[in-house]
């Protein structure tokens, strides 16, 4: 069927017919044939271009997004659909389609496959997952991360998707984002509901992909740009613009659509968990919203790669893409939206259970991935004050099960960012401070790294793989460096990693200066050691394990 559509064209003809009608004075409050035409066009448009590469591609290329953008901004399009009355506003397919052009360019850029893919989009099914394979050995090393690509991504951004930004702008999404998120969702009304509800899914999606897209500017053009916006938004909506729209209203003079986004995260974390208990969600697509307004806010806190390029086999991922980011002038903007987004996640952590719960998928799985991410951009470009609060949240307590099945399945984005997670918050939890079960998790975790240090990195192993395990093997180094400053984990740290360190430092005791990048895993294997020495008891099962000769090859190397 999906051929038959190619084949005759029909991307092309709903196009054509959006843009010529779009040139009109259509007066889009009026329920006439033209009006329902061009919804329809746009209902044609959304659901090809979910399915078709092709068709996604012939949009972007045609500049479509600027005629959805403008379609959909213009007055009347939030009323009630044509088609299918309450059950979505008129303009719901411009913005779906939108959603799926700009996150099929901001999935481009972080793959190596330079061809579309149907799994490219968060806003359709999600793609399955990588499979694993034993490729480094037995159940002994839990699996392995035989199915990983290695090879770092380009954070170049082409010129055809800075383009497609700025041509996204320059039309008025941001205007139109804004009137969307701030909308309210009337939840008595269950049709006007899941109307507005999936009017704000596909917002979210589009406010992920652009703040992505920008993110991974070079130039800064993109960001400069973006923010720009925002802020023209923001005064244009304190002056009663947007044909009065805004009149009325209880949108402050703070709050831009960075705030607003939030603001519409915290509301539906909080109607979400409600449901949870009372069952009253009825057929609302609320988990969908929950997992597209985790992944706009993680966006603009500062996270560039796409929860859907993080299940997909071809993924560029590296090591720095999990680490601490450098500042630029944008820097305090991500500070912003990072202390906000942290206070929603982890406000008053003695009650609040929301960052658990959703990462053991209990808010639907498609939140899974998008919850770590906005921690992980939390953590990577937020004020260092706010990890602490997130590891008094609990999110530390699902992360050692997240290590363990990450690494058997060969998902590398899962086991990393819990991984950076585990590095950046363990250190700020102490006995006694927090639940128990952090500790239990923290000291699981510790095991888990440990093991990885000793896996047998093969004579046969192909370049590709060698490369990840090596990376792998540095971040879990790093990872242990920094919990060796919680003297809460000395006893775990001797125990257990500290045998995998001797036999990783013997089996490693060449090393070249020149080489920055291993010396400083070098460095941190040897912090790690320093640390615990001290005490005596640790200092007698160091020397058990070979340490002595382990350092001595290092030094005399």
């Amino acid at each position: 069927a999906l051929e038959r559509l190619e084949e005759e064209q029909a991307a092309h003809i709903a196009f054509a017919v959006l843009s010529s009608l779009g040139s009109q004075n259509l007066m889009s409050e009026r329920d006439s044939p033209t009006s329902q035409l061009r919804e329809a066009a746009g209902i044609v448009l959304k659901a090809i271009s979910s399915c078709s590469s092709s068709a996604t591609s012939f949009l972007r290329s045609n500049r479509a997004i600027s005629v959805l953008m403008a379609a959909a901004s213009e007055e009347g399009m939030m009323q009630n659909s044509s088609l299918r009355a309450e059950w979505a506003p008129r303009c719901l397919g411009m913005l779906e389609a939108g959603a799926i052009i700009m996150n099929r360019a901001w999935t481009q850029l972080k793959c190596k496959s330079s061809s579309d893919s149907d799994e490219d989009d968060e806003d359709v099914d999600s793609p399955p997952m990588m499979p694993g394979n034993s490729f480094y050995g037995g159940d002994e090393h839990m699996g392995q991360y035989g199915s990983i690509h290695g090879g770092g991504s380009s954070m170049n951004l082409s010129k055809s998707n800075l383009d497609l930004l700025l041509e996204a702008i320059d039309a008025g999404a941001i205007p139109l984002a804004s009137l969307v998120v701030f909308s309210k969702i009337e939840f008595h009304d269950q049709p006007k509901a899941c109307g507005s509800i999936r009017a704000k899914i596909a917002c979210c999606r589009l406010l992920s992909a652009m703040f992505g897209i920008a993110r991974s500017d070079g130039t800064s053009i993109g960001l400069s740009r973006l923010y720009n916006a925002v802020d023209s938004d923001l005064m244009a909506r304190s002056a009663g613009g947007r044909g009065g729209g805004w009149r009325g209203s209880n949108v402050g003079p703070g709050e831009d659509l960075v705030a607003l986004t939030v603001s519409l995260l915290q509301s539906t974390i909080s109607h979400a968990q409600h449901t949870m208990m009372t069952g009253g969600a009825g057929d609302l697509p609320l988990p969908d919203l929950v997992d597209a307004a985790l992944s706009a806010v993680g966006s603009m806190c500062g996270a560039h790669i796409p929860s859907s390029v993080a299940k997909r086999e071809d993924a560029q991922l590296c090591s720095d893409d999990f680490g601490l980011t450098s500042e630029d002038d944008f820097s305090s903007r991500r500070h912003d939206a990072c202390a906000a987004a942290c206070d929603v996640l982890a406000s008053d952590a003695s009650s609040n259970s929301f960052l658990p719960t959703v990462v053991i998928g209990g808010f639907g799985e498609g939140s899974v991935l998008s919850a770590l991410r906005l921690v992980l951009a939390i953590v990577q470009n937020g004020p260092i004050h706010l990890r602490p609060k997130l590891a008094e949240s609990g999110v530390l307590i699902p992360l050692s099960d997240i290590l363990r099945n990450a690494f058997s399945a060969g998902e590398r984005y899962n086991f990393s960012t819990a991984l950076a997670l585990i590095r950046f918050c363990g250190p700020h939890i102490s006995v006694g401070s927090v639940d128990s079960g952090i500790m239990v998790s923290l000291r699981d975790s510790i095991r888990i790294v440990s093991s990885i240090l000793v896996i047998d990195e093969g004579e046969n192993t192909e370049e590709a793989h060698l490369e990840t395990l090596r990376s792998l093997k540095a971040e879990c180094l790093l990872t242990l460096e920094s919990l060796s400053t919680n003297a809460s984990l000395w006893g775990t740290i001797t125990s257990f990693a500290l045998p995998s360190i001797s036999e990783f430092l013997q089996i490693n005791q060449e090393w070249d200066a020149k080489d920055h990048q291993f010396c400083a895993v070098l460095c941190a294997a040897l912090r790690t050691v320093q640390r615990v020495i001290p005490i005596p008891s640790h200092a007698i099962a160091m020397a058990r394990t070979g340490m002595g000769a382990s350092l001595a090859g290092v030094v005399f190397f």
